[in-house]
């Protein structure tokens, strides 16, 4: 059972956020990737499909964005400070299949 409560838009607060449109091949999973070596033990986590260096800069990339502070001014004049609030949205061919979105995101758990 699913219930639905709908919310008037006055009472609705606007939460910025940065969207990062993240592809899987060729970034995530860079090209020839599968042609490296399996003994390379720093190469892939344990339970993740991508390269560890992808995935570190990921995570750089989302704690840098995290970090990023804008002051602002509200309609009575008062500065405020919003942080960064990053939000990512799969823009690969993977999002097709609901197996590959899995695969994603045990992966982004296992890392």
């Amino acid at each position: 059972l699913t219930t639905t409560t709908l919310i008037p838009s006055s009472q609705l607060t606007m939460v910025p956020v940065d969207v990062i449109f993240l592809d899987i091949d060729g970034v995530l999973l860079p090209f020839g990737s599968s042609k490296k070596s399996s003994q390379d033990e720093d190469y892939k986590c344990d339970d993740c499909i991508f390269p560890k260096s992808t995935m570190n800069a990921l995570t750089k990339l989302l704690q840098k964005v995290g970090d990023i502070s804008l002051k602002i001014k509200d309609g009575n004049n008062k500065q405020q400070t919003i942080k960064g609030n990053p939000v990512l949205v799969l823009s690969s061919t993977w999002r097709a299949q609901q197996e590959f979105i899995n695969d994603i995101l045990n992966s982004f758990k296992g890392y």
